[in-house]
């Protein structure tokens, strides 16, 4: 062969290199537009209905953090270590975003200045679903080309199934951004990439830390699973990220010290008479989890174990650190479900 059909070859291997990257950055943006025309609706009836007196307190927290990146002492913990939203929230403020319209917010006196966080972190959480659609519908199409538009649909009709989705997903809070960490997780495992591992439980922890104990339960089921050596890096790794968490909020932030106390977490643990109210807020309501659990179960039966493993470990620690919103914390994972569901319908899935 000789040097010049040598560098023909290398030249087509660029070009073709080249129109790939190009495609993914073409149907990428594609995917973002379409995935703004399902989101803005949600948006706009979130900042214009929505009373955080009513189930939304949390924005009470995360408004004092606009402004204010990785100031420790803006609010208390565990919200001050939940940075992201409010990170892409204070773009948002800064850019003096504002929507004069009647809103359920003015309704109760809010003044303008606070009304504009409150819209910051609508905007915020809606970038984070659009994410959270754009990457795992890109992955999607990455492994399953014939999906093509129709992994985005079928993406958005999934999560948008949730029962608290326009209350919770697109209020201006976190749980968007929980999302788009879920996603990385259920991508690294699928993928069984460690390095992927190690950089979303670091985004975890300045972004949802609950995320980090499902992953650790759907990981230590996996190792469970499959026993080489390889399969014991990402529970090492979560359970490091969950270290550095408790670290950083035993040393750096104060407040609702209960979650992090052994003798109130076993207290919380014991209160067993709290079961109905639970089942009422945390199970009934949560029931595109049971059909997608139901399913992927049919399909992997050890797949639908490691997510109950992951179940099972959020549920634990809602429990034990008294969370009174607890649909949040397993709402947040809604994408692996979703990812895997999607993914155990086509193909199989190693364990």
């Amino acid at each position: 062969m000789t040097n010049s059909t040598i560098a023909i070859k290398n030249g087509d291997q660029d070009t073709h290199g080249s129109a790939s990257i190009a495609r993914a950055i073409i149907l990428g943006l594609r995917d973002l537009i379409v995935s703004a025309v399902f989101v803005y609706g949600y948006v706009y009836t979130s900042y214009k209905m929505s009373n955080p007196n009513f189930g939304g307190a949390d924005f009470f927290h995360y408004k004092d953090m606009i402004g204010r990146p990785f100031d420790f002492s803006a609010t208390q913990a565990p919200f001050v270590l939940r940075q992201t939203s409010a990170l892409i929230a204070t773009i948002f403020y800064r850019l003096g975003l504002h929507y004069d319209t009647a809103t359920a917010i003015g309704l109760i006196g809010l003044d303008a200045d606070t009304r504009m966080r409150f819209l910051a972190l609508v905007l915020s959480n809606g970038v984070a679903v659009c994410l959270t659609l754009v990457l795992l519908a890109g992955y999607l199409r990455v492994r399953h080309s014939d999906l093509g538009l129709s992994g985005l649909f079928l993406l958005f009709g999934i999560l948008s199934a949730w029962f608290w989705f326009p209350t919770i997903a697109l209020a201006p809070e976190t749980v968007a951004w929980g999302w788009l960490v879920s996603a990385l997780f259920a991508i690294a495992f699928l993928e069984r990439s460690l390095w992927l591992i190690v950089a979303t439980a670091a985004l975890a922890i300045i972004t949802r830390e609950t995320t980090i104990v499902f992953a650790l339960g759907l990981f230590a089921c996996a190792a469970l699973f499959d026993r080489r050596k390889e399969q014991i890096g990402p529970v090492l790794v979560l359970a490091a990220a969950s270290l550095v968490y408790l670290l950083l909020r035993v040393t750096m932030t104060h407040g609702y010290e209960h979650q992090i106390s052994p003798a109130s977490v076993l207290s919380g643990l014991m209160r067993l008479h709290t079961l109905p109210g639970f089942l009422k807020q945390s199970v009934i309501s949560q029931g595109i989890f049971v059909v997608l659990l139901i399913a992927i179960a049919i399909e992997n039966g050890r797949l639908a174990c490691c997510l109950l493993a992951g179940v099972a470990a959020v549920t634990l620690v809602g429990f034990g650190a008294q969370i009174s919103e607890f649909s949040a914390v397993t709402g947040e994972t809604l994408p692996i479900f979703a990812t895997f569901f999607i993914v155990s319908r086509r193909s199989s899935v190693r364990l």
